[in-house]
């Protein structure tokens, strides 16, 4: 079994939260971080089992910031034992590699060394490349774990109201959280602001529906979402929206869709992912209108009419896209290919053929590229 690298975590201990996340991403990566917090067991002795996790560790962290670049005490001595090693190895050895977690100053004794800014969006990738290079010049093979070190939490808001006017909202929606891309909160903001806006329309309908006559009104929004994929680079959500008012024969269904690209955060258009002057629509109509009138048949539907209507080549009618590792998904709502009883109609159509007409000098061919070897 191949030996894991050992990486010392040398911290102040205001900023364990920020480094125990250090911790986690750089053990979803396949090292072996060391933490005084997460790794010595109660009952130990503490001091001699630092100095021998410094000791037998392949690359010293110390990890900068305002609460500890000023700090004495026991963080000055993990970093002297440190600087003692290094002295040992060759010059062109990497060892003892300063993280600034914020910007701050770096102390002098560590000033000879280049850093890594933490804080920046490219800054877990420089410390792994630091780590692997160092590595490289050892000559001690290994190999990376990729991950996305993104963390979704669903979210669940509910709602009720049994007087008039009656309404029932359940609303469920994905929030991300990664500590070394804080600009995930502006993907955060509007998902929340879409969704808030759909509860605050469905009470605002419930309440201009009132009359003198204290007839019961009925409202019920119901929102459910599906993450198609979550990689490094690429986000792709679709959100599945139920209503009904009193008084409707029956409720509607809608697809609404997100797709963007995460560094740097850029919302993905269906038209970003072909050549400007392809006739990309006409390639998605075709497979799409071939794929739907199979799936009519198979269920025993007749609707050609209405497929080759909501499926023509028009920038509108393929407003709801997602991405999924082998595909990009079309989705068309109740009515817009078929009858309200054939439901909701997805299509899956293989990158494979669309090969031909996606723009290869486009940002957004890169992360296409990198989706079958990385999925969620």
């Amino acid at each position: 079994m191949e030996e894991k690298i050992k990486l010392f975590l040398s911290y102040a201990s205001e900023d364990e939260d920020r480094v125990g996340a250090l911790y986690d991403f750089l053990l979803n990566q396949s090292f072996k971080p060391w933490m005084d917090k997460k790794d010595i067991l109660p009952g130990e002795l503490w001091e001699p089992v630092i100095w021998k996790a410094i000791k037998q560790s392949d690359f010293f962290l110390i990890c900068l910031s305002n609460n500890s670049v000023n700090k004495r005490g026991f963080l000055q001595k993990e970093i002297k034992l440190a600087l003692n090693i290094w002295d040992e190895k060759l010059e062109e050895d990497i060892f003892l590699i300063p993280i600034r977690l914020e910007e701050c100053n770096v102390p002098d004794n560590l000033s000879k060394f280049h850093w890594v800014n933490l804080y920046n969006e490219d800054g877990l990738s420089l410390l792994v490349k630091s780590i692997r290079e160092g590595l490289n010049r050892q000559d001690k093979p290994f190999q990376l774990k990729e991950s996305i070190n993104i963390k979704v939490d669903e979210k669940v808001f509910k709602e009720s109201r049994e007087d008039n006017p009656r309404y029932e909202f359940e609303v469920s929606f994905p929030q991300f959280d990664s500590l070394y891309n804080p600009k995930l909160d502006e993907i955060n903001n509007r998902i929340q602001g879409f969704v808030f806006e759909e509860i605050h329309n469905s009470r605002h309908r419930a309440y201009s529906s009132l009359k003198e006559d204290l007839n019961i009104h009925y409202e019920q929004l119901s929102i459910d979402f599906t993450i198609t994929l979550l990689t490094r680079n690429v986000l792709s959500i679709i959100f599945n929206i139920y209503r009904y008012t009193s008084g409707s024969a029956h409720g509607g269904s809608e697809a609404v869709t997100f797709n963007y690209q995460l560094n740097p955060i850029l919302p993905i258009h269906l038209s970003d992912i072909f050549f400007e002057k392809s006739d990309y629509l006409s390639y998605l109509s075709k497979y799409c209108i071939d794929d739907l009138k199979k799936q009519a048949s198979m269920d025993d539907f007749s609707c050609d009419e209405m497929i080759e209507q909501g499926a023509n080549p028009k920038v509108e009618n393929f407003g709801s896209f997602n991405f999924k590792n082998n595909s990009l998904i079309i989705t068309f709502d109740p009515y817009h290919v078929g009858s309200y009883a054939w439901g909701t109609r997805q299509v899956y159509i293989p990158y494979n053929f669309l090969k031909n007409i996606i723009n290869q000098s486009s940002p957004v061919y890169s992360i296409l590229n990198q989706i079958e070897g990385d999925p969620l």
